[in-house]
């Protein structure tokens, strides 16, 4: 019967028999006081039967010190130990206070090391606990590990600890939304040609060296081209007045036809100022007409230079801007109309006068 059964064994022919080697967990043993030791001595016992699937060797430390050393010193006696038993991870216990436990756990292959502080009372926990928490540590160590380099048996850790985690997205925060690029400054608008009309009505005050009235009102209407920061191009203007002087019903009209320059030293999106130069001819009529009729009517034509130097300002308000100058006028052939009589009356526009212009504008390329 025995020959019988050997025959049938060696007709079946050798087989590989294939067995799976359970992954090392190494348990480092540190020096400490009887009860610590009896705790780490359960724990070991706790953790072999927690982790059935592991093979929990337990070792001592060579460091008398070692509790007491660093926890990179520590990692550095560690990690030796580990990788002559080629273990998946490596943890040891210590008691730094009374009453404060920490767990430690160091991950081969995987470049973490994790603490875990806890409060332990021996009277109402036990090492059974600590087993579970080194569990959550281990399986936590390879929880982002690639598949392939893990083996069958720490894979279904992690599986179990993830189970008792919540979901990956509120783990790890979404990340914070780019920061808003900075608002663009405003550009100026600087143009090398454009053109600006403006027009706005016109009061006049004589400042001195006249007689008789010398407040007239008119218009102002002048068309610049910009040239950087200056402003160029010409400026026509209507003055005049109404007055009853000695008897007569007199009426003076000027138009000033300048050249004028603003030079723009203030200039943004919204407000352009600066100081304003004009230069040109000013013709004047004056007519004088006797309300009563008992004397002749006189009229008078002169035209000379004028000038006037003042501050213009610009306020943009959209499509159209609010324009104001105010400025000297300066003038050498004066209005003038002068009867000698036995009182002596006459009349003569001021050779400086004060003006002031405010109206709107508009400028386009």
């Amino acid at each position: 019967m025995s020959a019988l059964a050997l025959a049938l064994i060696l007709a079946a022919g050798p087989k590989a028999i294939v067995v799976s080697t359970p992954p090392v967990l190494v348990m480092v043993r540190t020096p400490g006081n009887s009860s610590f030791e009896r705790s780490q001595q359960r724990l070991h016992e706790e953790l072999t039967l927690l982790l059935d699937s592991f093979m929990v060797i337990l070792t001592s430390a060579d460091s008398k010190d070692f509790s007491r050393k660093p926890l990179a010193d520590q990692i550095s006696i560690v990690l030796p130990i580990s990788r002559a038993n080629d273990a998946v991870a490596a943890v040891w216990l210590a008691e730094p206070l009374p009453g404060q436990m920490m767990l430690h756990l160091v991950a081969m292959g995987t470049g973490r090391t994790l603490v875990r502080t806890l409060e332990f009372d021996r009277k109402s926990q036990s090492e059974n606990v600590l087993a579970l928490m080194l569990r959550e540590l281990l399986g936590t160590a390879f929880l982002y590990e690639p598949v392939p380099k893990v083996p069958t048996a720490v894979r279904s850790l992690v599986s179990q600890v993830r189970r008792t985690m919540p979901p990956l997205d509120e783990l790890v925060p979404p990340p914070p939304a780019p920061p808003r690029p900075p608002a663009p400054e405003p550009v100026v608008k600087r143009c090398d040609w454009c053109l600006r009309l403006a027009a706005g009505p016109l009061l006049e005050a004589g400042l001195g060296e006249a007689l008789g009235p010398t407040a007239r009102y008119g218009l102002s209407v002048n068309g610049t081209i910009r040239l950087g920061w200056l402003d160029v191009g010409p400026s026509i203007e209507v003055l005049g007045f109404g007055s009853v002087v000695a008897g007569y019903r007199l009426n003076s009209t000027s138009m000033p036809l300048l050249a004028t320059g603003a030079w723009r030293v203030l200039r943004t999106t919204t407000v352009k100022a600066g100081p304003v130069l004009g230069l040109g001819p000013e013709l004047s009529w004056t007519n004088a007409v006797s309300v009563d009729g008992s004397k002749g009517a006189m009229a008078l034509f002169t035209a000379g230079p004028a000038a006037l130097v003042g501050f213009e300002a610009q306020l943009s308000l959209g499509l159209v801007s609010l324009w104001a100058r105010l400025d000297l006028f300066f003038r050498t052939r004066r209005p003038q109309l002068i009867e000698i009589t036995a009182d002596d009356v006459a009349w003569k526009l001021s050779s400086t006068t004060l003006r002031l212009t405010i109206g709107v504008a508009w400028e386009g390329s």
